[in-house]
């Protein structure tokens, strides 16, 4: 399935700050990066989610384990550091901000894109945003 549309990234960012008391400190980017086309095997609708439930969900307690769910329903079923094979769909911004981010904690980046009101969410994988 073909998805075009007017992207933007999201990045974890690792800033290294010797001589502040934490070491480092990570920070999500979202830019603009022009109008992309992905080819993705299948598209999973989520519909929108409360403010409520989007502060539950992304509470430090249950984070991780909420990325790693989120993570699996759209990764690739060979190697979850390549690109996803599967992408998010959503009416609601807040709800795709909140699955780009979780995307972006577990892959170190994620795209969402936008096409026909709708809002797509994908991501280059661990290899493009992090290394091996």
């Amino acid at each position: 399935m073909l998805i075009s549309g007017n992207a933007y990234e999201y990045v974890q960012k690792i800033r290294v700050y010797p001589l502040l008391r934490k070491a480092f400190k990570i920070e999500e980017f979202g830019k603009y990066i022009g109008v992309k086309s992905i080819d993705v095997k299948c598209i999973i609708y989520m519909p929108p989610m409360s403010e409520r439930i989007i502060s539950k969900l992304s509470s430090d307690d249950v984070k991780d384990h909420i990325a790693r769910l989120i993570i699996s329903a759209i990764r690739d079923r060979t190697n979850w550091k390549h690109p996803t094979e599967c992408a998010f769909e959503t009416e609601d911004l807040n709800t795709a901000i909140f699955l780009a981010e979780m995307v972006t904690y577990m892959t170190g980046g994620a795209w969402i894109i936008t096409s026909n009101n709708r809002y797509y969410i994908y991501s280059e994988g661990y290899y493009h945003y992090i290394g091996a």
